[in-house]
């Protein structure tokens, strides 16, 4: 099972439709959610079938018997279309469902967040892969031929861009050309602001990444992140991967933190008497913020 591979798997489509269903019906029996979202001799059932099957081994949807319904660990007030991305994204991410983070067969979600820590560790002001012809030699340059970062197909990268963007990890941008991929995690971490403060309204720079790791595990600190950057370490030559000097964030979590400051979501402060701070990096390694403590700005959300 990989989320990327949408002929096999499923997709993202079909997945808004059988959550839109569960949530207007309740639960509801596994063929009659075949048959009122692929009906016979219009629509080819393999789909529905498939991403049905693939949700509910994920966690996002539970199975019993014969009946189908939304997982009943979904608060009442959390289950709408709107917040699908954000539940989505939450069971892909889980630990159960990366077990095998490194393996191409029957490695759940493991596919996407080794391929989404990959992306989130390059530099925003100089990634332009908008086509597998693009990603491929980067990923060779970056980790060797044989990584199994993203199954060796044009079809996973298809399939990759369509859920990256869709569980707040990048965009659709309209330059250089439409439809190029822009690496932007502020979506998904504005999802997770309110988990990160908890009740605490203000954070430490540390106390911030770190609540930051545990939720999204493909960003700074971060648990998929850390594996994936092991291994970008060990390659060399001119086009070989380079961290951020010490202390500095990548460019894609600085781009994020810059966003959410200008939306008013977060303030930024860098206190004189603070013994840790945060370093944002901009184009060219440049640094373009240091801040000490973070201030959730809740009714901004």
């Amino acid at each position: 099972m990989s989320i990327l591979n949408r002929p096999g798997d499923g997709n993202r489509s079909v997945l808004t439709v059988i959550y839109k269903l569960l949530l207007q019906e309740g639960p509801t029996d596994y063929d009659k959610i075949i048959s009122l979202c692929a009906p016979d001799g219009v629509v080819d059932p393999k789909e529905t079938r498939q991403t049905l099957n693939t949700w509910c081994d994920l966690g996002l949807l539970t199975k019993n018997a014969d009946r189908v319904s939304i997982n009943q660990d979904i608060k009442k007030a959390d289950r709408s279309l709107h917040l699908l991305p954000k539940q989505a994204r939450e069971h892909v991410l889980r630990s159960e469902n990366n077990q095998r983070l490194w393996e191409v067969e029957d490695s759940k979600a493991s596919d996407f967040c080794r391929a989404t820590a990959w992306l989130l560790a390059q530099d925003v002001y100089t990634f332009d892969c908008n086509s597998w012809s693009e990603a491929q030699p980067r990923i060779h340059h970056q980790m060797g031929e044989d990584a199994n970062l993203i199954a060796q197909n044009d079809t996973r990268w298809s399939g990759f861009k369509d859920w990256v963007t869709y569980l707040g990890f990048a965009s659709n941008g309209r330059f250089p050309v439409s439809g190029s991929l822009l690496i932007d995690p502020t979506n998904a971490i504005r999802d997770s602001l309110p988990q990160v403060f908890g009740e605490i309204k203000t954070l430490q720079a540390d106390q911030f990444l770190s609540g930051l790791a545990d939720c999204l595990p493909v960003v700074d600190g971060g648990e998929y992140r850390d594996d994936l950057e092991e291994r970008l370490k060990t390659a060399t030559g001119e086009h070989a991967w380079h961290p951020q000097p010490s202390g500095q964030l990548s460019t894609s979590l600085s781009r994020a933190i810059l966003r959410l400051e200008s939306l008013g979501i977060l303030k930024c402060e860098n206190k004189s008497d603070a013994p840790v701070r945060m370093i944002l990096t901009g184009r060219n390694g440049s640094i373009v913020g240091t801040y000490s403590h973070l201030t959730l700005l809740s009714n901004k959300i």
